[in-house]
């Protein structure tokens, strides 16, 4: 409790917070003790907020975005902060703990799927081809994969919930946050299925668990049963396929049109 001067804006004071720009008294020098200490309490002791928002997600996400979203937000960390570091840390430890497996092919799985010739007449289409090859680009990267998801599924959850009455209540950009924190709730998910993925040497993905998570969450969010829940969820979901391939298509032919890329090749 003795006098101080503040490193951040050099006022002179008496405690343990600067009065004038809230600076903590304790402030002092980066030493390498103190950078091991922030690294293991970064994995090891998450606060409370990051604990509190965890368990919430996992057993009562919808309920816990509604409070979110109406303003009961000084008990949960915030979204983005929390999806940042929730991508960071599992790219990282897949890295290192996941086998080596090849790339997401989504026409391979569709032309399985429906048993037909389709791989054949996307790859003699130029235009169809190109628009193919974006989306699988997209769909092998993290960021950008995680991104599409909460833009595309934010969109589309504006347009199926515009005649819910709880979802008629939120704006474009609290659309958004739910589906943050849908985001954040998969890579918990994604987090405790790591050992699994692991011992089974094959990385399947998650994409069905993804979407029971999905109806999950709408159930609880906007009030309805299960059966309506499951018809949000499928629709939300089929919206945001929609988005992405018209998205794709877009960006194709302006990359035509542009130059920068020739679909006749």
């Amino acid at each position: 409790m003795g006098e101080h001067q503040c490193l951040n804006c050099g006022m002179t004071y008496v405690g343990n917070f600067c009065p004038c720009c809230g600076q903590t008294a304790s402030t002092a020098r980066f030493t390498i003790k103190q950078t091991l200490n922030h690294l293991l309490f970064f994995f090891t002791k998450f606060d409370d907020k990051f604990k509190h928002t965890v368990v919430s997600l996992l057993y009562r996400p919808g309920y816990m975005i509604r409070e979110y979203i109406t303003g009961h937000r000084v008990n949960y960390m915030r979204p983005i902060q929390m999806l940042v570091c929730l991508v960071t840390v599992y790219a990282i430890l897949s890295y290192f703990l996941l086998p080596a497996h090849e790339p997401a092919k989504l026409l391979g799985a569709i032309n399985n799927a429906t048993d037909g010739g389709l791989a054949t007449a996307v790859a003699n289409n130029p235009f169809l081809s190109t628009c193919h090859k974006l989306i699988e680009k997209g769909m092998n990267n993290t960021v950008v994969r995680t991104l599409s998801f909460v833009v595309m599924l934010t969109f589309a959850s504006k347009l199926v919930f515009c005649r819910n009455s709880i979802g008629r209540q939120f704006n474009l950009a609290e659309h958004f946050y739910v589906f943050v924190f849908v985001a954040c709730l998969n890579k918990i998910i994604d987090f405790i299925l790591l050992p699994l993925d692991v011992l089974e040497k094959n990385l399947e993905g998650h994409s069905f668990l993804y979407f029971l998570l999905l109806w999950f969450v709408i159930c609880q969010l906007y009030q309805v049963g299960k059966r309506k829940g499951f018809y949000y969820a499928f629709m939300v979901g089929f919206v945001a396929v929609v988005e992405i391939f018209l998205l794709v298509v877009v960006l194709v032919m302006i990359l035509a049109m542009t130059g920068v890329i020739n679909i006749m090749d």
